[in-house]
């Protein structure tokens, strides 16, 4: 659908109280960026923001918080996260430290209190998936302007 036929069909859901599909962060996501929907990654923040307009979405929330105050806050969900999808979030990652400047992982992570290989893993999940809904948000605030 155009971007006219879709002003329109906002125009009918708003008239009879319908919830507008165009106006889900999952719909945008999909449809409108670059990300791969396929990536676990993204595909875990498709999910999670199902449904959602971008003002009740959780994405709202990471331009000053992170993934483990968010969404996954119990230790064991970010290290079965870590485990189920290791190359998708390593992916980010290294997404992540070549944003900032960083040549390692380690340095990444050095803020971090990292005492076993839980922690690192912990710590890994947290930032790419921080990164990555920092990007997904800043991509669906766009795709409205």
């Amino acid at each position: 659908m155009n971007e006219c036929a879709r002003d329109v069909y906002r125009t009918f859901c708003a008239k009879y109280s319908y919830e507008c599909e165009y106006d889900f962060v999952d719909y945008i996501i999909k449809e409108h960026t670059d990300f791969d929907a396929g990536d676990e990654c993204v595909a875990y923040f498709i999910e999670h923001c199902e449904n959602e307009t971008l003002e009740e979405s959780s994405l709202v929330n990471f331009d000053r918080s992170d993934l483990a105050n968010i969404c996954m806050c119990y230790t064991r969900d970010l290290i079965n996260f870590y485990d189920k999808n290791e190359d998708s979030v390593l992916y980010w990652v290294d997404q992540y430290c070549e944003a900032c400047g960083y040549t390692s992982r380690l340095q990444l992570c050095e803020g971090d209190n990292i005492e076993d290989p839980d922690d690192f893993k912990t710590a890994l999940v947290n930032h790419g998936m921080t990164y990555l809904g920092g990007q997904l948000l800043e991509t669906v605030r766009n795709a409205f302007d």
